[in-house]
């Protein structure tokens, strides 16, 4: 990226649609976080609908992996 920058060569950036609004200053919208993490959605909608009573019976517990395990 650093020689582009320098020589003034063209350089393919794929990137997604939410990068690209944050880029831009965009709002980014559920339909753009889809486009990388379907079940993260599915699951977040899961949650809008279901009842209090529902949604306290679930034991939600958010892990991640780090790049070094």
């Amino acid at each position: 990226m650093g020689v582009c920058i320098r020589t003034g060569a063209n350089m393919m950036l794929d990137l997604s649609q939410m990068i690209w609004k944050r880029l831009v200053g965009q709002k980014i919208t559920l339909d753009n976080l889809l486009e990388i993490e379907k079940k993260f959605v599915d699951k977040m909608n899961h949650l809008l609908v279901v009842s209090e009573s529902e949604f306290n019976q679930n034991e939600l517990l958010w892990t991640t992996v780090l790049s070094d395990n």
